[in-house]
């Protein structure tokens, strides 16, 4: 090494530096400089070790051998990896300062390189030792482990501070391979660098944050200061943290059901879509599960498949799902609480679901559905961090000015939640800042619950209006004062709002800020805001309005005066202020407007002075008072406790029974009006007094009255769950009507038995059949699972049979079973009642689980199912019912070719002609999809085989137009005429040969057009002077030939020899041979000349066929039907 080696040390190490950050830089990305500016990496480096306990953040050592032992424990994890940085970093130096080529340079950064890696995982633990984190019961290795794989659940944080230790480690270590290149000799100088390095580093980090500590009132934790939340300090404790982090340091939850493995497959579906198990619901869909499947009436959780899948977000789900047929227009099984996939992927999507919403939106899901609230998706998009999800909903033609029940746009749900991003999104895509009907925005923010101060700059970018007013002339700055929001207050000051603007009642932005007693809107008016002195409509000013206000406070009074409101103005009814609170009672507030005015002797209490509360007096049992005065027989004294002392639920009803002996019309109004509700409890008092005998008539029929007032009571489940007397069994009845107007059909008892369940068990039949009438629910299930049914098939006794047609007619799916696997069927069964049991016998999913429909008929054919179909007839369902589209059980039986359920339809006296909307028919259906055994059948069943159509076609027709020589071949040996013609003038050869023409000229097609000229089909049947078939098949009045030349060809021999005449004129006088030179079909018009066609026939423009030519083919067919005399 030269002399002059040592003196360029500095600048050879200034390039090492450099080198290595720039190499460091790259492999790690520059997300590092990305995160935080130097000073704020170093704070929040310095905040790590704040709160790195969990439970408040670094405290003083209160003990010398405590601080020790951290102290060691930090050089103890630090020092090894220092060490081990310095004998790779040494000889790295030590190679750069005795040859300063490129290797060194290199060696030099990759070392550097290898340090921040390896400090990518470990860098919290020095910080994490000096913390109360170590005084843990789990130990405190335990509690560093799991300290630190807390915060590297975020891996955001390495870029903040992780980086920053590892260079601040670095600092000294090349300073003390730089000594070592300087002094060969001094060997020991790079370890006592470092030794003295760390601590002192140690220490001043210790020395920042216990200044940081006693700056701050609180100490946050690290990871809130890392999430930007430095004013909320979570309760979170390291031993439930425990649980949430493996082995391996990854979160997991405890909590976590285990998946149904007995269940059924639609139930492992619904368990594994709303956790987004795209394996299981694989799985369940191979078993077998609907993918539409409702979730159980007894299921918390009524939503389908597919929207517990939206709402979990996991896209891999959601697209298993609908690719199974899934509807994305599902939603809970019923009720208003409805929540089709694409509200509850929006719902969940606050940081952001865009693959769940474009997977539901690319499959026909509608962006305007909205909830029982009115809100659409675009509302709980606007709440998203990731405006592409309103962006996706707005491409989809989602309403960007959609309103809710409170008359809020989207804009407005992002604007409360002061999501900007959002905001700025619906606004720069046209959002209204007025829209029809709603809400101005600016309105809407005043009033939210929360200060919106911060979205009003974004607003004014868009040309807002300060001076919107809603429906009591109030404008935005009155409601932000009303409401309390300072800071929304003073951004309306800022921007220029009229301060004097006077809402209908005349009163001031001072007055609503009075009225709301809010002190520091007041604060904010006092020198920006109206006049004090300024009165409304009543005269009142804005001290009347405080004084009188429900939140008067003595500090809002105070500022009034301040502000120079006069004390001695009178309102319109010649009344101060002073008045007001002296008429209220408000002595804290007649102190503070006059001094001077005596107070009563009861208000001691200086307001700005503690005062020991006084004793308080002994307290009575109001129950215990209540009971004795009744049982004493003091009915006034009872009377006048009610009115003046709250008496709980429970001693109404008491008091209730102890009316035993006493006039009911004396006590038990007072009982009502001190708020008894006879029918409240799983026990309540009705059931007592209707468990006693004799009945007290008199007493219950003046409770029931009481109830038949009151909106959905309970009335109706005490009455039927009563113990049967028969005696008084017509009176209950009697009851029952008068209550069943406003009872509560969904009532339960504590078992979740139903008005229903009970009166199936021991009520009478007149009584059940009043309760049916109210539209009791047929399919809740009580806590074992049994539904109405199961408790019909106990009863035992009255017609059951038809009370089993009547509820499963209204709804009841006689298929549900028990929790013990029971069902209605067998129960009825092993009691002896096989015509019930018969009725019940239903197979799973056969009901539709809700009142059954005339089109019910037509689906259960429709998918052949025969037994279904029977029991529904059995149910009394008309055989001709009809669905959505006209079509009858039998029209869908005989398309289907199910002879049995077409045999069974027929005995049932199903219509045989009956037609769809469409026209078609039984026979037609039959035909079009090629059964001839069911054809046959309604032929021998009289059907006729013309049997006429919509539109005057025939069967004949209808098979010749779907190409099905088997069945022409059928319908014609049965007799069916070959010659009718439709109202369009269309025969059945006609049919075929059109029906070739779209499908090609195959042999199939072929045969049929065949079979009919063989039996002799009438070939030219339009009236004189109409294009006939010839013209059609050429293409008359079109622009091109409708099929290609071959099947042209192809037909025409079997037309022409047929007695189709080449020389038929339509009304522009034109013949086949003229269509033919029009679309230059040089074959045809050679095959149209070989059977006689005339070329010189003119159509009524006088054009002859050669005119119709291109003019590039008229020479080669100049000869031959070009006009006579032009050769």
């Amino acid at each position: 090494m030269t002399d002059a080696a040592p003196s360029s040390v500095p600048s050879r190490l200034l390039c090492v530096a450099l080198l290595g950050l720039s190499l460091a830089g790259l492999a790690l990305l520059p997300g590092a400089w990305a995160g935080r500016c130097g000073a704020a990496a170093l704070a929040a480096a310095i905040g790590l070790a704040a709160g790195g306990s969990g439970r408040g953040g670094l405290k003083p050592a209160a003990a010398l051998a405590e601080t020790l032992i951290r102290f060691g424990l930090c050089l103890l994890l630090v020092l090894p990896a220092a060490l081990l940085a310095e004998f790779v970093l040494a000889p790295a130096i030590r190679l750069l300062m005795r040859d300063g080529g490129l290797g060194p340079v290199l060696l030099l950064a990759s070392a550097l390189l290898l340090q921040l890696f390896c400090w990518w995982r470990w860098w919290p633990v020095p910080t994490l030792a000096w913390t109360d984190a170590l005084e843990s019961e789990r130990g405190r290795w335990a509690s560093l482990q799991l300290e630190r794989q807390l915060l590297l659940r975020n891996r955001d944080h390495f870029w903040q501070l992780g980086l920053w230790q590892a260079l601040l480690l670095s600092l000294p270590l090349a300073l003390s391979g730089w000594l070592a290149g300087q002094q060969r000799s001094l060997e020991a100088i790079p370890v006592l660098v470092v030794a003295l390095s760390l601590p002192l580093l140690a220490w001043l980090m210790l020395r920042l944050v216990r200044t940081r500590g006693q700056s701050a009132q609180a100490p946050a934790r690290a990871w809130s200061f890392l999430e930007g939340d430095a004013d909320q300090t979570p309760n979170l404790d390291l031993d439930d943290a425990a649980a949430e982090i493996d082995a391996d340091g990854e979160a997991v939850s405890d909590e976590e059901p285990a998946p149904p493995t007995q269940g059924s497959p639609d139930e492992r579906l619904l368990w594994a879509a709303g956790r987004g198990d795209r394996e299981t619901i694989e799985a369940a869909l191979a078993a077998g599960a609907n993918v539409n499947v409702r979730p159980d009436i007894a299921d918390a959780d009524q939503r389908d498949p597919l929207s517990r899948a939206a709402a979990s977000g996991q896209v891999g789900a959601v697209r298993a799902l609908l690719a199974a047929g899934a509807r994305v227009d599902g939603g809970v099984a019923t009720g208003e609480d409805r929540s089709p996939p694409l509200l509850a992927a929006t719902q969940a999507s606050f940081s952001g679901r865009i693959e769940v919403v474009n997977a539901l939106l690319a499959n026909g899901a509608d962006p305007n559905v909205s909830d029982r609230t009115g809100r659409t998706p675009l509302h709980h998009a606007a709440l998203s961090r990731d405006p592409g999800v309103a962006q996706a909903l707005l491409d989809a033609g989602a309403r960007i000015d959609a309103l809710d029940q409170e008359g809020h746009t989207p804009l407005v749900a992002a604007l409360e939640q002061l999501n900007l991003p959002s905001a700025e999104l619906l606004l720069r895509q046209g959002a209204s800042l007025e829209p029809t009907d709603g809400l101005p925005v600016l309105l809407a923010l005043a009033q939210a619950p929360d200060d919106c101060a911060e979205a009003l700059p974004l607003l004014r970018q868009f040309k807002l209006r300060l001076d919107v007013t809603d429906a009591h002339g109030r404008d935005a700055l009155q409601l932000a004062a009303l409401n309390g929001h300072a800071g929304m207050v003073e951004a309306l000051l800022e921007a220029g709002a009229a301060v004097k603007h006077c809402c209908h009642a005349g009163r001031t932005a001072l007055h609503w800020a009075a009225a709301g007693g809010h002190a520091r809107v007041l604060q904010r008016l006092t020198f920006l805001g109206p006049p004090a002195e300024l009165a409304d409509h009543a005269g009142d000013t804005a001290l009347h309005v405080a004084v009188s206000a429900e939140q008067a406070q003595p500090e809002v009074v105070r500022l009034l005066l301040a502000m120079g409101v006069p004390p001695e103005r009178q309102n319109g009814s010649g009344q101060r202020a002073l008045d007001l609170a002296t008429a209220q009672s408000r002595w804290t507030l007649v102190r503070v407007l006059d001094p001077s005015v005596p107070l009563p002797g009861s208000f001691t209490a200086d307001e700005d002075e503690d005062t020991d509360p006084p004793e308080a007096p002994p307290v009575l049992d109001p129950t215990a008072v209540l009971l004795e005065a009744l049982q004493r027989g003091r009915p006034q004294l009872a009377c006048e406790l009610l009115r003046s002392t709250e008496v709980p639920q429970a001693g109404l009803g008491q008091a209730l029974l102890l009316l035993a002996d006493e006039d009911p019309g004396r006590v038990l109004p007072a009982l009502l009006a001190a708020g008894l509700d006879p029918a409240a409890g799983d026990r309540s008092p009705l059931d007592d007094l209707l468990a006693e005998r004799p009945l007290r008539l008199e007493l219950i029929q003046a409770c029931l009255v009481h109830l038949a007032a009151q909106p959905r009571h309970r009335g109706a489940l005490v009455l039927a769950r009563a113990r049967r007397d028969t005696e008084q069994e017509a009176w209950l009845q009697e009851q029952l009507l008068q209550l069943l107007d406003s009872a509560s059909p969904t009532a339960r008892d504590v078992q979740r038995r139903t008005a229903l369940h009970h009166a199936l068990r021991h009520r009478s039949d007149a009584f059940i059949e009043a309760l049916l009438r109210t539209g009791m629910p047929l399919n809740a299930r009580d806590s074992a699972g049994f539904t109405p049914l199961h408790a019909l098939a106990l009863r035992g006794f009255g017609n059951c049979a038809r009370f089993a047609r009547a509820m499963i007619r209204g709804g009841a799916d006689p298929a549900v079973k028990a929790a013990d696997g029971s069902t209605p069927t067998g129960l009825a069964a092993s009691r002896g009642e096989f015509e019930l049991a018969e009725l019940l016998d239903w197979p799973a999913l056969a009901h539709p689980g809700r009142a059954l429909r005339e089109a019910d008929l037509a689906r259960a054919a429709r998918a052949g199912d025969r037994g279904t179909v029977a029991r529904l007839l059995q149910l009394g369902l008309p055989v001709d019912g009809r669905d959505e589209r006209g079509a009858t059980a039998l029209i869908h039986a005989a398309g289907a070719g199910q002879l049995a359920l077409v045999t069974d339809l027929i005995g049932a006296g199903a219509a045989t002609d009956a037609a769809t909307q469409s026209g078609a028919t039984a026979l037609s259906a039959a035909c079009v999809s090629g059964h001839q055994a069911v054809i046959g059948l309604l032929l021998e069943a009289g059907v006729p085989v013309d049997q006429p159509m919509r539109q005057g076609l025939t069967p004949l027709m209808v098979a010749a137009s779907v190409l099905r020589s088997e069945i022409i071949e059928l319908l014609l040996a049965r007799g069916a005429r070959i010659d009718t013609r439709a109202q369009s003038g269309l025969t059945a050869l006609e049919a075929a040969v059109l029906s070739v023409l779209n499908q090609g000229a195959e042999e199939s097609g072929l045969a049929c057009v065949r079979m009919l000229l063989e039996r002799r089909a009438p070939v030219e049947s339009a009236p004189v002077g109409q294009p006939g078939l010839l013209h059609r098949l050429l293409g008359a009045d079109q622009n091109r030939p409708p099929a290609t030349e071959e099947t042209l060809l192809a037909l025409l021999r079997l037309l022409l020899p047929r007695g189709a005449d080449p020389n038929r004129r339509d009304e522009r006088g034109r013949t086949p041979l003229h269509w033919a030179c029009r679309h230059s079909l040089l074959e045809v018009v050679e095959l149209l000349l070989a059977h006689g066609a005339d070329p010189q026939v003119p159509d009524v423009l006088r054009q002859l066929p050669w005119d119709l030519l291109p003019p590039k083919l008229r020479p080669q067919y100049a000869s031959r039907i070009g006009p006579r005399g032009r050769r």
